[in-house]
Order: C-alpha cells, then structure tokens, then sequence
C-alpha cells in the first residue's frame, strides 16, 4: 500500500506537469478539443465492454485461474470485437453524427479515436488483471508509464512538428499502446502464454461479465459525461477551464485509489472473508484523509490553479469548490464496489451506478443551463454522493457494518495504521 501510495504521488505529480504545459502551451481551446478526443474512446469502449474488466479480474484472482483461457477471452473480445465497435465509431462520426460536439477541428482525429477503443478495452482489462495476481509492482511502472510517456512524448514532438494539438494526441495514444504491450509482456511470465480457447469458460466469463457490464459502463457516465455536455453546451474554451478543475480536483482521489489498488485481490475475493475487520478501517482512515484534503484544496484551489495553469483557467475555481464534497464521497465507492463484485454480486453495483448516471444525465441537462460550469460540476457532485450512499447500504446489508464503524474516526485507528505499516 506504501508503494501504492508512493507510485500513486508520483503519477499524480507526472500528470500535473503534464497539464502545465498542455494547458500553457496549448490554450482553453485546444486543451478542450484534446479532453474531447481523450474523452469519447474512453467512453464507447465503457458503452461496449461487457464488464471485461470485472470478469478479468474477478475470476484471475481465485486461486484456480486458468490464465491462458481468460487471455485468450481478452484477446478476442476486446482487440476483436473492440476493433469493430471502433471502426463503426470512426466511420458513424465521420459521416457527422454528434455534429454538435464535433466541429471541423474534432472531426479531424476520428480515426485515432476509433483506433484508441479496442486499447482503451485491453488495457483496463490487463491492469485488472494485473492487480488481481497481485502484481502491485508492475500495475504501478505501467501507471507512472500512462501518466509520464504523453509528456515525454509531447516534448520530443514538440521540437519536430508545427502543430502542437497533433502532437499531444499522437503522444496520449502511443503511451497507451505502450501500456498495453507492458501489460501483455508481464503477464507471459505467470503462464499466459500461448492463449487458449475453452467455450465454456468463455461464457462462464461472459455471463459474470455481462451482469457488471453497466457497472463500468455506468462508472465512466458519472466520470466524464459531463465533459461531454459541456462541450457541446457551453464550447470548446469552457470546457477547457472545466477539464483543468477536475483535474484538479480529482488529485484527492490519490489516496483512495492507491489503497484500493493492493486491496483489489483480497477483497475480489471477500466471500472467503465476509466480515474482513480490515476494510471498516481502511474506510475510516480514507475519509478522515479525505475531509482534510479537501477542506485543503477548497482553502488553496485557486491559487493552485493559477500557480499551474494559469490565470485564464481561474474561471474552474468555482466549479472545483462544487465537485469537492461529492469527490470525498467518491473516494470510498471503489473499496465498496469491490467488496460486492467479490461477493458476486456486480448486478447489484451495475444498478446503483445505474442509478446515479441516469440522476448525473438529468441533473446536467437541468444544472448547465442555469449555472453554467458550477452547474456540471454540481450535477456530478451529487451524483457521486448518491451512488456512495448506494453502495454503502449495500455493503451494509451484507457485512453487517454500519456508517459508525466506516465513517466515525477513533483514537485507535492511527495506532493500528502505525502497526501495520511497521516492518516485522
């Protein structure tokens, strides 16, 4: 969880440079058009996944994983089948469906959005299967590899072409690639190698899958679809200023998600251990964290973002005030909705995020128009509440543990903490 933690810090501080100097160099407009195209691959391929990522990890982690079969899955769903939902993509946008959101400028990268969708599904796959075989280490170097090689790449770039939009998202989709050819690569070591193909695990895996599938899918509405009606709401240079709020508001979940991520194998497997007395505490310590990282960031938000991006982007200040309560929140849905796909039941998690992204759509569509940026970020807010409140009744129900034990502090957390970071 240290290394986590640390690894975690260090992607954070990576994708902080990297925002500098995307958003200096390339002004609110630009900056926007790139959230868009970075935005809508990592949307259709959510839209498509058929929960590949939750049946990736959860049936890689038990301890009978047949590894070859579940690669062999992958391979065929999601650089298969993904390669077809992205082609469809590309040709449906280049025949000018969203005309409203894609100008002449958006229109023009089409086919790397199309391309990016098969990788976007391979590579959230492979990192979960990473972190369910307990290979911490190597899901770390890959995650400071997909924050730190756009900005490397967009340096290198920088000094042989013109245009400077090109460049980034040239940069953004090779560091991805190269995410998902590191993944692939590890894994060979633990037996992957060659894939196989077994029907009957297949549909064993598309039926777990497919149960969670509005789960992820559901997740990624909540996260970014209100990018999407920014930009076609309020335009390219607005939604600028809101990419860099949430970019700066989302370094809270730094914490949160570096727990998660060691966390993920033992509690995919939370039916071994229903009553875990573990998770009540690490619940606790991440919200006490977060309250004060956020009453933090609420005291210094605009001036960080002064300080990093600049005093154009000063207008996402207000919008980053309104996303913070709902982010504090956020930082405890993924121990919750990982507790409940270990206890097989990611129906359950696909319905309350189901939920919460209908009431996220709805309240944007209410919000923007009367408030502007502080209306989307309001929207999400709340929707990000909601589906914590969700989840937490939910892990209730089935652990018998209540709010008072996962969201009250006690004097004897920090003891036991120090425990057991101390080396026996």
């Amino acid at each position: 969880m240290t290394q986590s933690v640390g690894a975690k810090v260090l992607t954070q501080a990576l994708r902080i440079v990297r925002n500098i100097v995307l958003a200096r160099v390339l002004g609110p407009y630009d900056r926007g058009l790139l959230a868009l195209v970075m935005t809508v691959p990592e949307l259709l391929s959510t839209a498509v996944n058929l929960g590949s990522t939750a049946t990736a990890a959860y049936h890689g982690s038990q301890r009978d994983a047949v590894l070859p079969v579940i690669f062999g899955y992958l391979l065929l769903f999601c650089l298969g089948f993904g390669a077809v939902v992205g082609m469809v993509s590309a040709i449906a946008l280049s025949a000018g469906v969203g005309a409203d959101l894609f100008d002449d400028d958006a229109v023009r990268y089409v086919a790397i959005i199309g391309t990016m969708v098969p990788v976007f599904l391979f590579k959230n796959a492979l990192q979960g299967l990473l972190l369910a075989r307990d290979r911490v280490g190597t899901a770390n170097a890959l995650r400071v590899l997909e924050s730190g090689g756009p900005l490397v790449l967009f340096l290198v770039l920088w000094a042989t072409t013109t245009n400077l939009l090109d460049a980034a998202v040239v940069a953004w989709a090779v560091a991805l690639i190269s995410v998902c050819l590191g993944a692939a690569g590890s894994l060979v070591y633990e037996g992957i190698w060659p894939p196989k193909v077994h029907a009957p695990t297949f549909r064993r895996l598309l039926s777990y899958g497919s149960r969670g599938h509005f789960d992820g899918m559901f997740q990624a509405v909540l996260f970014r679809i209100d990018f999407i009606f920014v930009g076609a709401m309020l335009g390219a240079q607005s939604l600028g200023h809101y990419a860099m709020a949430t970019a700066a508001a989302e370094l809270l979940l730094t914490f949160s998600e570096a727990v998660v991520y060691p966390l993920m194998s033992r509690l995919l497997r939370s039916h071994e251990r229903p009553d875990d007395r573990l998770i009540p505490l690490v619940l606790r310590s991440v919200w006490t964290l977060m309250c004060v990282a956020a009453i933090v960031m609420a005291l210094l938000g605009d001036a960080l973002i002064e300080l990093l991006f600049g005093s154009a982007y000063l207008p996402g200040y207000l919008p980053l005030l309104w996303l913070l309560p709902g982010l504090v929140a956020l930082s405890l849905c993924g121990i919750f909705r990982l507790y409940l796909l270990g206890r097989n039941r990611p129906g359950v998690v696909s319905a309350v995020g189901g939920l919460a992204a209908v009431a996220n759509v709805v309240l944007n569509l209410i919000f923007i128009p009367a408030w502007g940026l502080s209306g989307a970020a309001l929207a999400s807010s709340l929707a990000y509440v909601f589906v914590a409140v969700g989840l937490h009744l939910q892990y209730s129900r089935m652990s018998g543990v209540g709010p008072s034990e996962t969201l009250v502090p006690r004097v004897s957390d920090f003891r036991q903490v120090l425990a057991l970071l101390r080396p026996r």
